[in-house]
């Protein structure tokens, strides 16, 4: 067999003329096939697959629910499934914790903390101790997505409720907010929009190397809890964690992570999963896990992991996560806690505002807590609160960023790259082997299903001089439709190459009068020009994907991954599907097939060329970007959308095309 990799120069065969450009931007809709509009195609079916694993989920979980040893069970099996979408953990190392400063307030101090939580890799928070001696019930904030943290004016005055109620109270620092910001330029001045930007940036390279942003900030919280229960003020048998939006998710998977925590509070983000991913999309790279939904995980999952120690959720009725989906998962959780006949320790605390950790949720949570953890049952009453000004306070080091202080600071992006390195035997020992064997490794990798059956339906016909275009659409029980072009020369070489073409920006342009297909089919090749899904016809609307994530495709991608298969896969499956129409047909059976892609449908073609022998020619218009790209320069557009969990322990794309190289010897 015999492969070509075409640079970036080949890009002067697909050049029209600015004139035909111009004028026949209006008639590429002509070439649509689809009769619906194939913006929200993608988007449905990946909500489809989410829908349908939930419903799976819920099957198991009703009948758990009715009795107390079926849940016992649940809770070991979705713990199970939890711990394995987590992966591996680093191994624990010396904390080397400094106290850079200690402030002293009315009735508490606040001493500033920095700690390690893995080599080189530092963590900033603050700790409130009450003057009182004794030890005391302790608790852990996990922040919310304000860049200020720790020092944002309502987790401060969250902590310095807690402390004058005698607990000590941990607050710690999200990784990409405050003093961690990840991407920093000289003058340790963040390099992204925020938080979220960077959050999502990091895990997609984490994601590549079998880590993620939800796992990382576990473990940094982790090993700040392995702090806190040092410290001689602390009572570590009482002790509970609370967090506040994307500081509550912290809590959904920290309370379930975590058997020391007795007690936890997540604050304006818990919800049923599916439902609130179908209202308002997935959110940024901390907030969902790898595989969370195929692995039948819902939020109401992490609580009744936790059950029936005490718990308590916050909510506001006017708050963007969605309410009814809090509500009702409000209430799985509530049977749950009956079912334990430990109805007095879960509460659903609803305040008629929105977003945050308003006032009266901070009196809920404080009271809650002295009642779980002290036996005091009393109504908290806060009063007027003094927090810190200016927030930099609170910063635990001199030049307010830990890339300052610690020049040789082990980022998350340098913590993958050092990874990469690592995983350089197994590289080579994956492809190594015989070729057959890592098709199946890059099978299980991607979670390409069995063959799928498909139908064609044949419309509309088109003739143009010397050749005709069919409008096809290839149909699958189990995939979305895929929109074709189908060239039929009048005069075919004999046995020359069929073409697939595939190419980001869709078939159309290239269908048109004068342009590269055109010149093609002249040339007596049939030709099939495809949209992959989430390309040409079906490509998403931009308005529906938030320009922080840096993905015109984020929703999808995101929901491929949440789901188990990435968009990679799916695209790779979409290839087989056309070949599978392409060697059906009578009169194309013995013809070899020349597959020609052309920007972001590349990776997906390189591992199409290499899983499926029927491909004998592939050319490539553009760069192939390899993964360790993306690892050098972590900060750049829609990497989510090429991303498979885990792959670079196995393999990198030029070592596909080595393999294609190898091959063709």
């Amino acid at each position: 067999m015999m492969y070509d990799y075409i640079a970036s120069s080949m890009k002067k065969l697909i050049l029209i003329p600015l004139l035909i450009l111009v004028s026949s931007v209006f008639s590429q809709k002509e070439w649509n096939v689809l009769p619906l509009k194939g913006q929200e195609l993608l988007h449905s079916y990946q909500v489809n697959q989410m829908y349908e694993d939930a419903h799976l989920r819920e099957l198991v979980w009703n009948k758990a629910v009715v009795d107390s040893n079926e849940l016992k069970k649940y809770q070991c099996n979705a713990k199970a499934r939890y711990l394995k979408v987590l992966g591996e953990f680093p191994t624990e190392t010396p904390l080397n914790t400094q106290i850079t400063g200690v402030i002293s307030c009315p009735g508490y101090t606040i001493e500033k903390i920095i700690y390690e939580s893995f080599p080189g890799h530092h963590v900033t928070a603050n700790l409130y101790i009450p003057a009182s001696v004794g030890k005391h019930p302790a608790a852990v904030f996990f922040c919310g997505h304000e860049d200020t943290s720790k020092a944002t004016e309502s987790y401060q005055k969250t902590a310095i409720l807690f402390a004058q109620n005698g607990f000590v109270i941990f607050v710690i620092d999200p990784v990409s907010q405050s003093e961690r910001h990840q991407f920093t330029n000289s003058a340790g001045t963040q390099l992204t929009r925020g938080s979220t930007t960077e959050h999502t940036l990091i895990n997609e390279g984490s994601l590549l190397v079998g880590k993620s942003t939800p796992a990382d900030m576990i473990w940094d919280n982790k090993r700040g809890v392995d702090y806190l229960v040092s410290r001689p003020e602390v009572d570590t048998a009482r002790i509970g964690c609370l967090g506040n939006s994307g500081g509550g998710i912290q809590t959904l998977y920290y309370m379930a992570f975590d058997k020391r925590m007795k007690v936890a509070a997540p604050c304006s983000y818990f919800s049923i999963r599916y439902r609130a991913f179908e209202i308002n999309n997935p959110d940024d790279g901390c907030q969902q896990l790898p595989s969370e939904g195929m692995e039948q995980l819902d939020l109401v999952d992490y609580m009744t992991m936790f059950a029936p120690k005490p718990a308590i959720v916050l909510a506001g009725k006017y708050d963007f996560i969605y309410f009814q989906g809090t509500k009702d998962g409000a209430e799985q959780v509530k049977q749950v806690y009956d079912k334990f006949g430990a109805s007095d320790k879960f509460s659903f605390f609803v305040a008629d505002d929105g977003h945050g950790i308003s006032k009266p949720k901070r009196e809920a949570v404080v009271s809650f807590f002295l009642q779980q953890l002290c036996g005091i049952y009393k109504k908290v009453t806060e009063p007027v609160l003094q927090p810190l000004q200016p927030e930099s306070a609170l910063n635990c080091t001199r030049s307010g960023s830990l890339n300052i202080d610690y020049p040789l600071e082990i980022t998350i992006p340098k913590r993958n790259l050092q990874l990469y390195e690592t995983y350089k035997q197994t590289r080579a020992a994956f492809c190594s082997q015989d070729r057959k064997t890592i098709q199946t490794g890059i099978k299980r990798m991607l979670r390409i299903e069995q063959p799928v059956k498909i139908e064609v339906e044949r419309t509309e016909v088109i003739s143009r001089k010397g050749y005709s275009i069919q409008k096809i659409i290839i149909h699958s029980v189990t995939q979305p439709p895929l929109p074709c072009l189908f060239f039929i020369p009048d005069k075919p070489v004999e046995q020359s190459e069929v073409i697939l073409f595939a190419d980001e920006h869709g078939k159309n342009k290239a269908a048109l009068s004068g342009g590269m297909l055109d010149s093609l089919a002249l040339k007596g090749h049939y030709i099939l020009a495809f949209d992959p899904r989430g390309m040409g016809e079906t490509a998403d609307s931009e308005n529906q994907n938030d320009p922080k994530f840096m993905n015109n495709e984020y929703r999808n991608a995101a929901l491929a991954l949440f789901n188990g298969t990435p968009l990679l896969s799916q695209r790779v499956t979409d290839i087989g599907m056309v070949l599978d129409f392409i060697t059906n047909e009578s009169t194309m059976k013995s013809r070899p097939i020349r597959l020609i892609v052309k920007g972001n449908i590349i990776p997906a073609a390189i591992h199409a060329a290499v899983l499926d022998d029927r491909i004998t020619r592939l050319e490539v218009i553009g760069n192939i970007i390899s993964w360790k790209h993306y690892l050098d320069n972590p900060i750049q557009p829609d990497q989510l959308s090429q991303v498979i969990p885990g792959v670079l322990e196995y393999y990198d794309l030029p070592d596909l095309v080595n393999l294609l190289n190898e091959s063709s010897r």
